[in-house]
């Protein structure tokens, strides 16, 4: 199954889920005749230096979309299906306006109708509001993966680390979305062993391997792994002055975290939201289930909201691995 995220009524879920596959089916019976070539639906650069990926990708999304496994979709998967919805969108918006009937959604009530105001329900709610917005809206927990070149081009004027700060993400997650040789250049030229000073106040340091020295203005990770791509619990957390080691890091670094969720200013269904994906992610890292601890440490980053910025965990998760 294909994700469909949010507190989506079960039976509002399941007809969304049916009429998915349906749209996914009819892309890839019209585009049968073009053989493997899903160009389309992933940026030239991308399709053309990594075509086997890309068509492995494609051909999941057609059969995940059709067993019943629920799963996350990497930005690579998150892409194709994108394209394949406004592909859908438009193939909808023709087959109205030339029969003034809908294609995809012909067994919705009131479809392409306006709905009086006293009728109107929670768009959660009722199936009346399946429609490729509804796709759009909740299939993906963000539009990153759309803005890769975005953040690939800041670091040209900053540093890894700065950019995964700033907009709260993890590039090494994005990599499938980047060119073969902007990929090398970023990555492969990016030092992971040796000394590394980082300027900040006094923090919190999650370091898998040994002890942190912690200072007030510069901190000196020797030996590390982490080179530019350092993260840190920070501002909230950094006022307890905890040096974490490896024995205990992962029980402390998730005491303070789950400090940070109760006593943020986000709304109590955010937080609940929040606490649920760091257990999680917890979990996950005890279980060393790596890919499920990345995506489930993007979740809690978007379920922080403006609070996100306290919180940039992902290289630990690499760290414990």
């Amino acid at each position: 199954m294909l994700p469909i995220y949010y507190d989506v009524k079960r039976e509002v879920k399941a007809k969304a889920r049916e009429i998915l596959t349906s749209i996914i089916k009819s892309y890839f019976i019209f585009h049968e005749d073009s053989g493997n070539d899903f160009s389309y639906l992933f940026p030239e650069t991308i399709y053309y230096s990594k075509k086997e990926k890309c068509e492995l990708a494609a051909k999941e999304i057609e059969l995940w979309s059709r067993d019943r496994f629920e799963r996350e979709l990497s930005p690579l998967h998150e892409h194709a299906l994108y394209k394949i919805l406004l592909w859908a969108n438009d193939i909808e918006e023709d087959y109205l306006k030339e029969t003034h009937e809908s294609l995809f959604f012909s067994d919705i009530p009131n479809y392409g109708h306006p709905i009086i105001e006293e009728e109107k329900e929670d768009e959660t709610e009722s199936i009346s509001n399946i429609n490729i917005s509804f796709y759009l809206e909740y299939c993906f927990r963000d539009y990153d993966f759309l803005d890769v070149h975005e953040y690939v081009n800041f670091i040209d004027n900053s540093s890894i680390h700065f950019v995964e700060s700033k907009f709260h993400i993890n590039l090494n997650d994005y990599r499938d979305l980047m060119p073969v040789d902007i990929e090398n250049k970023l990555f492969e030229s990016t030092p992971t062993v040796g000394k590394s000073f980082i300027e900040a106040e006094n923090f919190v340091l999650i370091q898998g391997n040994g002890e942190v020295q912690m200072q007030k203005k510069t901190i000196d990770i020797s030996n590390s792994t982490f080179g530019d791509n350092s993260n840190f619990l920070g501002d909230k957390v950094k006022q307890n002055k905890v040096i974490v080691t490896t024995n205990d890091s992962l029980d402390k670094a998730f005491e303070e975290l789950f400090k940070i969720i109760d006593n943020s200013i986000i709304s109590n269904p955010n937080k609940q939201q929040a606490n649920y994906h760091a257990q999680e992610l917890q979990t996950a890292i005890q279980e060393r289930d790596k890919s499920k601890a990345k995506l489930l440490h993007s979740f809690l980053i978007n379920s922080l909201g403006s609070v996100s910025s306290l919180l940039t965990i992902g290289q630990f998760i690499s760290e414990k691995f």
